[in-house]
């Protein structure tokens, strides 16, 4: 059965695939992150590392974009607006581990089998969406803020494999609970 939300979040992180930074940590694609985040356009203009705040403004433009098709109660349970104060809005990738748990999402550990729009947080303090579990070789991602290389501080936005090491946690969204 196909999951329409998670499809859909990949999608609107695949819209980002390819571009690169024009200086460190700018452009205009990357600016737009950071409204749907409690840091604002302050941390842009800090040249923060920006790979949560793509994450939080793709899950605020999933949410639109399933509320515009009549998705959304379906996918989250809950209505926009309660959506809207409910979403992780930090620019930090460990304070989405904290923020899952707080709203009694399944934080589940780097062995478990991961689902196609889960989010990914890394030991070393980096966030993405996982678009496929390989098993024991790890994950595909698409990730903000890392390079070919799959460094956290990169110069765009990258499709990866991860392996699964790398791994703190597994977040699983209430779209793929059901």
């Amino acid at each position: 059965m196909s999951n329409q939300a998670a499809d859909l979040f990949l999608e609107i992180a695949r819209r980002d695939l390819g571009k690169t930074e024009e200086s460190r940590n700018r452009a205009p694609w990357i600016a737009k992150f950071w409204p749907s985040t409690s840091y604002g356009m302050e941390a842009y203009q800090k040249r923060e590392p920006y790979c949560a705040a793509a994450v939080a403004s793709w899950l605020n433009l999933l949410g639109r974009e399933l509320a515009e098709k009549g998705l959304f109660r379906s996918s989250f349970g809950m209505t926009l607006k309660q959506f809207e104060r409910w979403r992780c809005k930090s620019a930090r990738a460990f304070d989405w581990r904290d923020w899952a748990r707080s709203k009694g999402l399944q934080v589940l550990p780097e062995t478990a089998t991961a689902m196609k729009g889960d989010i990914i947080v890394f030991d070393f303090s980096h966030i993405a969406l996982i678009e496929k579990d390989l098993g024991k070789r790890g994950f595909t991602t698409v990730e903000a803020n890392t390079n070919v290389e799959g460094s956290r501080e990169g110069d765009g936005c990258w499709a990866k494999t991860r392996a699964r090491s790398l791994a703190q946690v597994i977040i699983r969204l209430p779209f793929n609970a059901q």
